[in-house]
């Protein structure tokens, strides 16, 4: 990769290919370690070439290559069906798959899902507050907000 700027982005397929090198990096050297890691500025960014090469299938299959489990949620479908979206991803999961449409609750059950320590990715909105539905946008907790509350739960109930 060439030297930049630093107002210049890399391209999207760049972006993910650093990210997935870094997410690879933790899981090796601390596989028992609870990270949380937002892609949303990755994804926001990238958003008008995902269709050119993030297919269901490719979505998929990275979700599913290195996990124990993977939940599926909306991320602003917008005008297009929700569980749609997600059952076409899950049918390229290779390991277990749970399909959520509220985001909230989503990001609750993959965090109380943990049973140790554990590498927790979720993609998608970051620190955005705001979630696209039909031709609204609607004002929502940030995914940092709901982690940061669904790991006061988690440590309520391991009595931390």
């Amino acid at each position: 990769m060439s030297k930049q700027s630093k107002t210049e982005q890399p391209s999207a397929k760049e972006a993910l290919r650093l990210n997935w090198r870094a997410a690879k990096i933790w899981w090796e050297l601390m596989p028992k370690a609870l990270i949380y890691k937002a892609w949303g500025a990755f994804f926001e960014a990238s958003a008008p070439y995902l269709s050119l090469w993030f297919s269901a299938q490719l979505l998929g299959e990275v979700a599913g290559a290195c996990s124990d489990l993977v939940v599926l949620t909306e991320e602003d479908s917008g005008e297009e069906d929700t569980l749609s979206i997600c059952q076409e991803i899950a049918e390229h999961v290779a390991c277990p798959c749970r399909i959520e449409p509220n985001r909230g609750e989503a990001i609750r059950q993959a965090v109380l899902s943990c049973r140790e320590p554990s590498v927790l990715l979720i993609t998608g909105k970051g620190a955005e507050t705001r979630q696209k539905r039909g031709l609204e946008y609607i004002d929502t907790p940030s995914d940092v907000d709901y982690v940061r509350a669904f790991l006061q739960e988690y440590d309520a109930r391991r009595g931390r």
